[in-house]
């Protein structure tokens, strides 16, 4: 892991787009309201922040910052990740693209 002046190591970003099946829109929102208040208490969390594109209730946009890859890691292997983003969210979705960013 390449570190940022200072000798802290970068923080890991991600950037994902979900477009829900047609018309469960409602039903996307409304879990990723309630994961994301589970994913902003996790100790890694530097940021989690879902959107919805007004026009077009279906398309979300999750933009999420981790102080480390080690804590995105941590995220990934969480009970609620498990049971509400892979065992709730992903079903009602037709398309899911996930991106890995690190600062510049």
């Amino acid at each position: 892991v390449r570190a940022l002046p200072g000798g802290s190591p970068p923080m890991t970003s991600v950037l994902a787009t979900y477009r829900a099946h047609p018309g469960r829109g409602d039903e996307v929102a409304a879990l990723l309201a309630h994961y994301q208040r589970l994913v902003r208490m996790e100790p890694g969390c530097r940021y989690f922040g879902a959107a919805r594109d007004p026009d077009d209730p279906d398309s979300f946009v999750l933009f999420e910052q981790y102080h480390s890859r080690e804590a995105l890691d941590s995220h990934v292997a969480s009970a609620h990740y498990r049971d509400i983003a892979v065992g709730e969210i992903r079903p009602l979705l037709a398309e899911r693209s996930v991106r890995l960013l690190e600062p510049l």
